[in-house]
């Protein structure tokens, strides 16, 4: 009798985000914003790290709600 290999699983299982949060640093601007919005849709929960008195933090907070994705500075 010979074992046969599992299936594969698709790509997008094995990368999924789905139920994971993501620690976000520098969040609020360039490449870090564009990042954040990413994971956050690839339906990661997005923690951000950033200084209290970021004029693009609630951009950056509405954007994540916007994509039904919790947001915690």
């Amino acid at each position: 009798m010979t074992a046969t290999a599992p299936a594969p699983a698709a790509i997008a299982d094995l990368f999924s985000l789905t139920n994971k949060t993501a620690i976000a640093t520098g969040g609020t601007g360039g490449p870090g914003l564009s990042m954040t919005f990413a994971l956050a849709e690839a339906d990661a929960n997005i923690i951000s790290i950033q200084p209290p008195s970021d004029p693009s933090a609630d951009s950056l907070a509405t954007g994540v709600r916007n994509l039904n994705r919790s947001f915690t500075a």
